[in-house]
């Protein structure tokens, strides 16, 4: 009776290590049914086109302040951000842009529209 009681331990000792191991194994499938979301990375690379002095730079996505930085005259800075998509599948259009004041020119700004999905990792010139 002790040998089989042993037996059913280990038996059920077996198929709750499984049962874990299953579950860690689907982590990744759990938490994206519960937040779908991704973040997209974006690439910005602002360049100066100032020749004189240095200048003051502050870089945005949709709207939003994401970077503040000085240049000095032709040179260059790169943000790496991300963006948020509502799935894996997903896409949409982000507007970047760039202020720059001082610098000798008074104030310079460049915007663009980016594509972007959780794949493609595009990377945006700007020049003020």
């Amino acid at each position: 009776m002790k040998a089989s009681s042993a037996a059913a331990i280990v038996v059920v000792a077996i198929v709750v290590f499984a049962g874990l191991y299953i579950v860690v194994d689907k982590m990744d499938e759990i938490k994206e049914t519960i937040d779908p979301s991704v973040d997209a990375p974006i690439t910005v690379v602002v360049t100066s086109n100032h020749v004189l002095y240095a200048a003051d730079y502050e870089v945005f996505i949709d709207g939003k302040s994401v970077q503040k930085f000085r240049l000095e005259p032709l040179q260059y800075y790169t943000v790496n951000k991300t963006v948020k998509l509502a799935d894996k599948n997903s896409a949409r259009n982000v507007e970047v842009k760039v202020i720059a004041t001082g610098g000798g020119l008074g104030t310079n700004t460049d915007t663009k529209v980016v594509y972007v999905t959780a794949t493609n990792r595009p990377t945006v010139n700007l020049f003020a």
